[in-house]
């Protein structure tokens, strides 16, 4: 059963030198539900964070130019207010400083999430400054949203994430499948989601559960062949909280060749480690002091509010 998803080598993909052993895969007591809650505990032990993330993005199956496939993402969050900000970088160049872009043109996103509202930072060609804009936060549109606010635990999951699908579990014709299985001397949990209606299709889970039971690869499978792989390292921050380290996903063709790759890693991180002032508020920007932002005198950073 998808020997390749827990092995070096993708069958599919590539061809091994010597046979490699199938794993025995066993019942366990661990239940989805609870491999959810202690994803979440792990988190949760998350209070404040900041850092700056390489973002790469390659589409193999056009021959059309990708708008800026290459991002420095910086990010700090503490409570309920974060700040994000993505500027286009080139793969061979140094990364760049934290600090904002001297053309706001080139911001591809600049935002402030305090409480229930979302400032967003902008300019458009031909303006001579930037402009804010103020949305409230709506949940299907910011939450889970890199362009919006980062969180490491974006790295450690599809859009559609393990609790969502828990939550639909009880209408599912199969019932998720958790097993165990032994790999370099490590226990690892493997979660199966089969689509009874579409032979073939299952969505797999490999689970670390000596690491806040979070998932070092997700891989998809349709007619029998893998057609997304998500690999994931796991790390560990100074406090002893457990995070997607780096993250890579491949899409494939019909004929197995790749056909996107996404690729996350930090360049720096910090958690749970004291933020300033300057590092939660509209004041992170340096917006010209002359910049409106709805609601606020010019030059002041938004109130914060209570989500």
């Amino acid at each position: 059963m998808l020997a390749g998803l827990i092995c070096e080598c993708v069958a599919a993909q590539c061809q091994p030198t010597r046979p490699v052993a199938t794993p025995a895969y066993r019942e366990t007591s661990v239940t989805l539900a609870q491999i959810v809650q202690r994803q979440d505990e792990n988190y949760r032990r998350i209070k404040s964070a900041s850092g700056d993330v390489f973002w790469r993005e390659e589409n193999y199956g056009t021959t059309q130019t990708a708008i800026a496939p290459v991002r420095a993402l910086f990010f700090a969050f503490e409570d309920d207010r974060s700040v994000n900000l993505i500027v286009p970088h080139k793969l061979d160049a140094p990364f760049p400083r934290r600090e904002p872009p001297k053309d706001w043109r080139k911001a591809l996103s600049a935002v402030l999430v305090d409480g229930e509202a979302v400032y967003s930072i902008s300019q458009k060609a031909g303006a001579v400054k930037p402009v804010v804009s103020v949305a409230p936060f709506n949940p299907a549109v910011h939450q889970n949203n890199p362009l919006v606010a980062f969180h490491p635990r974006l790295l450690g999951d599809e859009r559609v994430r393990l609790g969502d699908l828990l939550a639909l579990s009880s209408q599912m014709p199969t019932r998720p499948r958790v097993t165990q299985f032994q790999k370099q001397n490590e226990l690892l949990l493997r979660v199966d989601f089969a689509n009874t209606s579409s032979p073939g299709e299952m969505l797999t889970y490999i689970i670390n559960p000596n690491k806040g039971y979070l998932p070092q690869e997700i891989a998809r499978v349709s007619g029998g062949r893998i057609v997304a792989r998500t690999l994931i390292i796991i790390g560990k921050t100074k406090d002893g909280t457990w995070v997607p380290a780096r993250r890579e996903k491949t899409t494939y063709d019909a004929t197995g060749k790749p056909l996107t790759f996404e690729s996350w890693y930090y360049w720096s991180l910090a958690v749970n480690e004291p933020l300033g002032r300057q590092e939660v508020s509209m004041l992170f920007f340096h917006l010209p002091p002359d910049v409106a932002i709805p609601g606020v005198p010019v030059s002041s950073p938004p109130p914060s509010k209570a989500r």
